[in-house]
């Protein structure tokens, strides 16, 4: 079984850094670690070599970044410094960045608690899509100006 905290899986051998998915976004939400992102990212990179590939490679970018900046491991680094040197793998790597940001929020933003946390921080609520919200009655009287006037074509004979 994965450990969530770490990021590791050690059936699959993926190491996410501790760092990169341990902070949360904000505070009062979970870590992205939390939410599983890690395991979620990682398995369905699994059965394709290619995003598997792509994946490990990020994730040894983004370590490099951080040697490069402090000398330390990605996972060893201040958050000032884990923040650096994700801006410096997006801008080196625009699309293998967004590639492994859109998992990590696809596993992210849909728990329940992240969309309740939202909720509490916005007032915007996920479920609207699907449930809709309270509106004001609808004034059928607005009507009458598109029904009062007269056919605008002729019958054919």
């Amino acid at each position: 079984m994965p450990d969530s905290g770490s990021g590791r899986d050690p059936a699959a051998g993926v190491l996410f850094p501790p760092g990169l998915l341990g902070e949360p976004a904000a505070p009062g939400r979970p870590s992205a670690a939390d939410m599983g992102a890690a395991e979620y990212t990682d398995g369905l990179c699994s059965p394709s070599p290619a995003l598997r590939a792509a994946l490990i490679s990020a994730i040894a970018r983004l370590n490099a970044h951080a040697i490069e900046m402090s000398g330390n491991a990605f996972d060893s680094c201040a958050a000032d410094v884990r923040v650096e040197a994700s801006h410096a793998l997006e801008s080196a790597e625009p699309s293998i960045f967004d590639f492994v940001r859109g998992l990590v929020n696809e596993a992210y933003y849909p728990a329940p608690v992240v969309l309740a946390a939202l909720e509490h921080a916005t007032g915007w609520r996920s479920g609207n899509a699907l449930t809709g919200s309270q509106m004001d009655p609808f004034d059928e009287s607005l009507l009458e100006r598109v029904r009062s006037p007269p056919p605008g074509y002729r019958a054919a004979s």
